[in-house]
C-alpha cells in the first residue's frame, strides 16, 4: 500500500494516496498509486469543485435515482410538439412539427433544461475527466 500523501488541489484539501497529472502536486516518499488510488481522489474532486457540477447536481442524482427508485427526471409526459406564438393580427397559434422539440428535466438542478442539452454536457464532460485520468495512469507508469 502506497504512503498516504497530502493532495491540494485547487481551495480543497483531501487526505490521499493518490498522486495526479490532473491537478494535484504530491510528493511521494515510497509506493505505487493503483487505479483505486485515482479513482478516489477524483471522486472526491467530483463532489467538491464547482467546475464538476454536472457530476455533483446531474450525473450522481440521476444515477442514484435510477439505481434506487427506478426513476428519472426526464418525464416522457413532458414532450413538447409545437411551438406557441402569435401571429402579425396578435392571435395566439400553435405550431406542431413531427419531432419532440422539447424533453425537459423535470426536477432538480436543471430543471427547465432540455434533458438532450444536459446529456451531452455530461458526456463531454465524462470524456474530459476520463481522458485526464487516463493521462494520470499513462504518466504514472512512464
Amino acid at each position: 500500500m502506497p504512503e498516504t500523501v497530502g493532495v491540494s488541489c485547487g481551495p480543497a484539501r483531501y487526505r490521499s494516496p493518490v498522486p495526479s497529472a490532473m491537478c494535484w502536486s504530491v510528493s511521494m516518499a515510497q509506493g505505487t498509486p493503483s487505479s483505486s488510488d485515482y479513482q478516489m481522489i477524483a471522486y472526491a474532486r467530483w463532489r467538491g469543485e464547482p467546475k464538476h457540477i454536472i457530476f455533483a447536481q446531474f450525473i450522481k442524482p440521476e444515477r442514484d435515482l435510477v439505481l434506487k427508485e427506478y426513476k428519472n427526471t426526464v418525464e416522457g409526459g413532458a414532450d413538447v410538439y409545437g411551438i406557441t406564438f402569435i401571429d402579425e393580427n396578435g392571435i395566439e397559434q400553435i405550431d406542431y412539427i413531427d419531432a419532440v422539440l422539447y424533453r425537459p428535466i423535470m426536477s432538480g438542478h436543471y430543471a427547465g433544461e432540455d434533458a438532450r442539452d444536459v446529456l451531452r454536457a455530461a458526456l463531454d464532460w465524462w470524456a474530459q475527466e476520463l481522458d485526464a485520468l487516463d493521462t494520470a495512469l499513462e504518466l504514472q507508469q512512464a
